[in-house]
């Protein structure tokens, strides 16, 4: 972080934390017309400018990441798909696809806590851009050797991405506003296997050209654009409310100052990093609850991103029909997603939305694990991908909220992260693709799933209870026995 940043920071620190704000030649309260008329026109400058460029970082990740779950599917009938040409075995492949966490896991905090030192944007601009480059190379995979080494330097450039831009939203909008904005870049996830799926058609009736299998044309076009788009958002991204000139009024950059304080009132200067700071989080049971909720979710939404076409195509499908089966997929991901999260950030409450959409999405298991009918377990996957499509943005906001101070915000959100993609190794590897003999209904890798979504649920409920019990601590005493004023979203 350079020092502009820094005093702007410490500008925040000085606002002072009651309810009138000095504006311009204005003197305001934030429940009096005015302030709220700019506020309004602030959080849509907000929106405007950090959510689109979230929404296709979350987009291009997802679809890169999970592009090799459609190229081993692609123009299988000629024997030109990813897994034919590089010689794979469906082990080799869930292999391939857990050295990605490996990679993820090993670097998630080191990346987070360079990003408290450095400029957000940038930083996040460069994992994209180097992520993109990687995407790009998995074009020339043709062995086992070349598709691990690949496969695990895209989870060590990706690394920081989501924990970072969580940050990133934590300096621009209030507790109660970062499910839905969440919800939103997350959204593009489901728009990524909808898009996934038309491009993978259209791929497929060009493979041969250019002397270019159409899974190549996959990871060269996207990868492609990747980089480009990462290029352009080192310059157009911001790091904070006050870091571009001109985007903000006088009296806009003073209500952001006096939001942040309102809203995160143990905000503090960035401390030194330590290992002390970081024991400190590792000894904070809460960051295990939400590990645990994060995982389940992440676990869940892996087996749908990368598996779900394998599911259809066991169905007795063609590959072009199971690209195209996939889109609805997508859209009741996206639906899901952001019904669950605005009802999330209007009622101001995490939980009780989070443990609403496992169940559902543990109903949809069922449906797929223990029907006959194809038409039903269709069905069901699409009850399933309704109910996953809210977990990871409402997990990881709900995260986001329980810390108010930056670096422990960093630490946390890395550990949350980096923990759950542990999980998520064994999912890949031992789950669907990675385990043969529980085709083709997977009735074992659904019920996997069905006890994941209800193991999420019963620990958001035991957070939940604990989390008012500490608010009740706050209530009573002015803050928790750790110094915490400010009081837990539940």
């Amino acid at each position: 972080m350079d020092s502009k940043e820094e005093h702007q920071l410490e500008d925040v620190k000085r606002v002072p934390s009651h309810d009138a704000v000095s504006v311009g030649d204005y003197s305001l309260d934030p429940e009096d017309a005015r302030y709220k008329e700019i506020e309004r026109k602030l959080v849509r400058k907000f929106d405007l400018r950090l959510i689109p460029c979230f929404w296709a970082m979350y987009f291009f990740t997802s679809i890169d990441r999970s592009n090799v779950g459609t190229a081993i599917i692609m123009n299988k009938a000629k024997g030109h798909d990813m897994q034919t040409v590089a010689h794979l075995t469906g082990t080799q492949v869930s292999l391939g696809v857990a050295l990605f966490y490996v990679g993820l896991v090993l670097f998630e905090l080191p990346s987070n806590l360079i990003i408290t030192k450095v400029r957000a944007a940038g930083w996040l601009a460069r994992i994209m851009i180097s992520w993109g480059i990687v995407t790009t190379l998995m074009a020339v995979i043709r062995n086992e050797a070349s598709y691990y080494v690949l496969r695990f330097f895209l989870g060590v450039m990706e690394a920081g991405l989501w924990p970072g831009m969580a940050m990133v939203v934590s300096k621009f909008y209030k507790k109660s506003e970062t499910g839905i904005r969440m919800g939103l870049y997350f959204f593009s996830a489901a728009v990524a296997l909808i898009v996934s799926g038309f491009f993978s058609a259209a791929f497929q009736l060009i493979d041969g050209r250019g002397n270019l299998y159409g899974w190549q044309w996959l990871f060269l076009v996207f990868g492609l654009l990747t980089v480009i788009i990462g290029v352009f958002f080192n310059f157009w991204l911001p790091s904070t409310p006050f870091e571009k000139k001109g985007w903000l009024t006088e009296e806009e950059k003073e209500v952001a100052r006096h939001r942040i304080a309102l809203d995160r009132p143990d905000i503090e200067d960035r401390p030194k990093i330590t290992i002390h700071a970081v024991i400190k989080e590792l000894m904070d049971y809460k960051v295990y609850l939400f590990t645990i909720i994060y995982m389940c979710t992440v676990l869940i939404s892996t087996s749908i991103q990368y598996y779900s076409q394998t599911m259809i195509i066991q169905m007795g499908y063609t590959s072009i029909n199971v690209s195209l089966m996939n889109i609805p997929v997508g859209v009741m991901i996206a639906t899901g997603c952001l019904i669950f999260t605005k009802v999330s950030d209007h009622f101001k409450t995490r939980s009780l939305p989070y443990i609403v959409s496992m169940l559902i999405a543990a109903a949809g298991f069922a449906i797929v694990a223990f029907t006959h009918s194809n038409a039903a377990r269709y069905a069901g996957l699409l009850i399933t991908a309704f109910g996953m499509g809210p977990g990871v943005p409402l997990s990881m906001s709900w995260a986001t909220n329980s810390k108010d101070k930056e670096l422990p915000l960093a630490i946390s959100l890395a550990l949350i992260s980096a923990l759950a993609q542990l999980g998520t190794i064994f999912s890949t590897f031992f789950l669907y693709a990675g385990w043969p003999s529980d085709a083709p209904k997977f009735t074992g890798s659904n019920s996997v799933n069905i006890g994941l979504a209800c193991l999420g649920a019963f620990v958001a409920l035991i957070l939940r209870l604990d989390l008012q019990r500490l608010n009740k601590q706050i209530d009573r005493n002015g803050s928790t026995k750790d110094g915490r004023t400010a009081k837990y979203l539940l």
